[in-house]
């Protein structure tokens, strides 16, 4: 409470440690908001972007881009692709791009076709954000959507 932070936790979340100083870092009203907090080939991390997460604006892609960077960039699990946002507008907007931005995203976001046994894929609908999970292993699609309702949408591929 004693912080000067433009992100208040709701009732439940409990921050500890290292995680209420990166969210007092991030959140704080006085920092610069060009900062680059996070970088890499696809997204740009600035605090302004990251503020996006408060509920009163629209999510930045790169914010997305950045979980999803995280969540593939080690590569120790090869069982799930995590993609970024580019691949679903390509999907919807496919004479927008060349092979060479496909040819990336498999060099830097697919394992073997093999090993795969989920897909991750963030999609874009106006100004709104869901989670698509393509579940090979289970054989069923998952739809994420926190504007539908609580509750889990499966669907048998």
């Amino acid at each position: 409470m004693c912080l000067d932070l433009a992100f208040r936790p709701p009732d439940g979340m409990r921050f500890v440690g290292t995680e209420l100083a990166v969210a007092a870092y991030i959140f704080a009203n006085a920092g610069e908001s060009s900062e680059r907090l996070y970088q890499d080939s696809h997204c740009d991390g600035t605090r302004l972007r990251l503020w996006s997460l408060l509920r009163t604006n629209e999510l930045y892609d790169d914010v997305l881009n950045m979980v999803v960077g995280m969540c593939s960039g080690s590569k120790l699990d090869n069982r799930k692709w995590w993609l970024p946002t580019t691949f679903s507008h390509m999907l919807v907007h496919p004479e927008q791009y060349d092979n060479a931005t496909l040819d990336y995203i498999k060099e830097r976001y697919m394992g073997k076709v093999d090993d795969v046994h989920q897909i991750y894929i963030p999609m874009h609908i106006g100004r709104h954000w869901y989670l698509l999970i393509i579940s090979l292993w289970d054989k069923k699609l998952v739809y994420l959507d926190s504007l539908k309702s609580d509750d889990v949408k499966e669907t048998e591929a």
